[in-house]
């Protein structure tokens, strides 16, 4: 890959210093990669190395990882782009520390979605930030990504009357488990439940459906007794309702919609009363999810539901369909 040679301001009153935005490969690797650790981790001398053969180890695609190069050849600012499941690419970046400029960073993270866009056939690059990360998102929104409204991590701990919830569907609503033959059902109940949608409606329409079903069975591990598809009286797909188990005796409530049509029914309350009595069955002890903070009406049901906040995220998203 070409190396890019460019002047940015290191930040403060620091002068202007020349820097170059390069693939980093060799020994520089494992010093970009360190910029990637948790500030406590980069004590270790050793750190970035490490991850970058647990990564090796695990099967994680490492390559698309760009750096800055300071004068004396040392990573400074560092991106990585990990392709993923229905043409996703997470980011991840990191700096050497408060006096690397926004701009530089920016400047190393459209470096890196550019080379995805090229090396990968990601359609999205995604990248989860801390709350008052103000530096990151900045630099991140000078890339070209978009930030979404915060993004609210709930838990539910299992309750001993989980078993009793509801194991029906409501009358004129029927549901049906994955089977292969139903995918396009599936990817079509996806869409109408994406209609009006309050949680991150941004994210509508960057990716093809298919791909998106692709990214809902690559999160936790994929169990077809746990995917119900909703039809409405007429048989027409109507909503979904996926869940997939995760380590350490949880699961992840990856996604749950209906179509306009079903809305303001209560249906969503019988279906995550089906799941979380089919996940009592299999003893599975916590039930985690995500949720826009603008989506008042879901947050309304985890809350009566028994769900509590222990963390919230800051959501950014852009396409790589084109060059930024």
């Amino acid at each position: 890959m070409t190396n890019k040679t460019t002047t940015q301001t290191a930040g403060g009153n620091q002068p202007a210093a020349t820097v170059r935005i390069v693939r980093a490969k060799g020994d520089v690797r494992g010093k970009a990669a360190q910029l990637l650790a948790d500030t406590s981790a980069r004590e270790d001398p050793d750190a970035g190395a490490n991850m970058l053969a647990t990564a090796e180890r695990l099967g994680f695609d490492m390559s698309l990882l760009w750096t800055a190069l300071d004068e004396r050849n040392e990573p400074v600012a560092t991106c990585l782009m990990a392709p993923g499941v229905g043409r996703l690419c997470m980011v991840y970046s990191g700096v050497q520390g408060a006096h690397v400029s926004n701009e530089l960073q920016a400047a190393v993270i459209r470096a890196a979605c550019d080379d995805a866009r090229a090396a990968t056939h990601a359609h999205v690059a995604q990248s989860l930030l801390d709350t008052g990360d103000g530096d990151q998102e900045q630099a991140f929104v000078q890339a070209g990504f978009t930030r979404l409204a915060n993004l609210l991590f709930m838990r539910r701990l299992a309750r001993a009357d989980d078993a009793k919830l509801a194991t029906s569907a409501p009358a004129g609503v029927t549901l049906e488990h994955w089977r292969p033959a139903l995918e396009h059902d599936f990817v079509e109940s996806l869409g109408r439940s994406y209609e009006g949608s309050l949680d991150c409606p941004e994210l509508c329409g960057l990716r093809d459906l298919y791909d998106v079903l692709d990214s809902h069975k690559a999160s936790g591990r994929f169990d077809p007794d746990l995917w119900w598809l909703v039809r409405d009286k007429t048989g027409s797909p109507a909503g979904v309702l996926l869940i997939n188990p995760t380590k350490r005796e949880g699961a992840e409530l990856v996604y749950i919609g209906v179509a306009p049509s079903l809305r303001g029914r209560g249906l969503s309350a019988t279906l995550l009363g089906i799941g979380l009595q089919s996940l009592a069955i299999r003893n599975i002890k916590t039930l985690v999810c995500a949720v826009d903070s603008r989506n008042a009406p879901a947050l309304g049901l985890y809350d009566k539901l028994g769900f509590t906040q222990f963390a919230a995220r800051i959501p950014l998203v852009r396409s790589l369909r084109t060059k930024s």
